[in-house]
């Protein structure tokens, strides 16, 4: 692959800037819009023979070694959102029905070196991908894409696995949903991009913008993601929205990011000992007695029960100041007009 070769996915009817504002992008951070890169079957990446050479006779076929342009996808995928679940990898690049061509694509790419898994803990566990010293290959790809300062960068320790394959759940169906949409999901930074913005005492789980077209105008879209796994008292989810009002009133939140569209996105997961409705219910009513109308509350399980088409425009949301459900965005027109900016209140 050429190294000037820059990365970036057309959408439809809409400019594609993949950069948020200046004071942001000071710090690099890898636009989340690249599902697919185009690339021309002349110049398909090649397995070298050394390796070619060392392999069974049925990854020698030409369908085992040939590393296609979903192949590519994968890859990519991979190094940007860091570790993924086979079945993260189908919901962003495969069919509903695609289960098993995503485990032979991933299977074949593990086995030529361009992506590595973690070992499982037991047999009946889903494998993890991830790129590491052993996926030479896949490095190799991701260095001549991105460079080999923005590869060093974005290759830092990972976390808690678990929590970290939690927010790809979310993450990889909002960059399907906006691929399919044809919206621009403009850019996705982690904790360690969001660090050196805010304050030290507020590190969301991730922060994303969304642009689209509403009639002739563009509008964007900001979210903060805070995913919630363990069940914590409920005084810690009540500083946190106090932090994030603090962040929005005193203007900094507009300053750093460009836009003053906020919402912060609360999903939680349900553990054995502590039901999701509950924590949300209780969530919910400190949004309403801190006047954080821009927190909105959900549950994984309702996030993934949403088809991916709908995902962001099926009323899935609990908001301090509504009664019933609502939608990330409006579909109809009069949605559209009382769509309004969070209160400063």
């Amino acid at each position: 692959m050429p190294k000037n070769h820059l990365f970036g996915t057309k959408m439809t009817s809409m400019k594609t800037n993949l950069a948020l504002p200046q004071n942001v992008c000071s710090r690099p951070a890898l636009a989340a819009s690249t599902l697919s890169t185009p690339v021309s079957a002349s110049n398909q990446h090649r397995l070298p023979s050394l390796i070619f050479d060392s392999l069974g006779p049925q990854a020698r076929s030409p369908r085992a070694i040939r590393i296609t342009q979903r192949d590519q996808s994968i890859i990519d995928l991979i190094f940007r959102l860091r570790a993924l679940r086979d079945d993260q990898v189908q919901t962003a690049l495969f069919t509903a029905a695609g289960a098993s061509l995503t485990q032979f694509r991933l299977t074949n790419l593990a086995r030529l070196r361009y992506v590595d898994r973690l070992p499982r803990k037991r047999v009946n566990d889903p494998f993890v991908y991830l790129l590491t010293r052993r996926s030479t290959l896949g490095n190799r790809m991701m260095r001549q894409r991105y460079g080999d300062e923005a590869f060093r960068r974005h290759m830092g320790r990972l976390g808690s696995i678990e929590h970290h394959l939690a927010v790809n759940d979310v993450r990889v169906r909002v960059e399907r949903a906006c691929r399919d949409l044809g919206w621009l999901l403009a850019s996705w930074l982690r904790p360690e991009d969001l660090a050196p913005l805010l304050s030290k005492d507020l590190i969301p789980d991730g922060y994303f913008q969304i642009r689209r077209w509403v009639g002739t105008e563009e509008k964007t879209a900001g979210f903060f993601l805070e995913l919630e796994r363990s069940a914590k008292s409920i005084r810690v989810m009540r500083s946190k929205l106090e932090r994030y009002r603090e962040l929005y009133r005193s203007g900094r939140y507009q300053q750093i990011f460009s836009t003053p569209a906020l919402r912060v996105l609360v999903v939680y997961t349900q553990p054995p000992d502590y039901a999701s409705p509950h924590r949300i219910s209780s969530a919910l009513e400190q949004a309403r007695h801190l006047r954080v109308t821009f927190a909105w509350f959900t549950s994984m399980d309702h996030l993934k029960a949403v088809p991916m088409a709908t995902l962001l425009n099926e009323p899935i949301w609990l908001a301090p100041n509504e009664q019933t459900p609502v939608a990330l965005f409006p579909t109809t027109q009069t949605e559209i007009d009382a769509d309004s900016l969070p209160s400063r209140s």
